[in-house]
């Protein structure tokens, strides 16, 4: 089970009832702004760039879920950054099939709140 959004994200595994927190990361990438000029196009690459390294170390944190042996993949948050994380997960893990769930939150409340919905 992996909750994530352009902030922080967290990985688990749900075993019956327990849940088995793996990691819980934040990305420290600055939001979206729009100071004009020069530079904006910069600052925007520089974004982009940073946040692709943040979904490589969540992909490499969920690495660790292949150890479990999981026979389903929940990938959870808000917007598109389950999508993009879940193109750089190991080959191992895109192989099991994934629900992608939309929801507000991410990181330890996401992981509670997609266990909510699916039950």
């Amino acid at each position: 089970m992996i909750s994530v959004d352009n902030r922080e994200a967290a990985v688990a595994i749900l075993r019956g009832t327990a849940i088995d927190y793996i990691d819980e990361t934040a990305s420290g990438v600055a939001g979206k702004h729009d100071a004009g000029g020069q530079s904006q196009r910069r600052f925007e690459r520089n974004r982009i760039a940073e946040l692709n390294k943040y979904y490589k170390r969540i992909a490499t944190d969920a690495k660790r879920l292949v150890d479990f042996r999981p026979i389903e993949l929940f990938m959870s948050g808000p917007a598109d950054a389950k999508v993009k994380v879940y193109k750089k997960l190991d080959y191992r893990l895109r192989d099991i099939p994934v629900k992608f769930i939309d929801q507000e939150y991410s990181a330890y409340t996401g992981i509670l709140q997609t266990i909510n919905r699916l039950q």
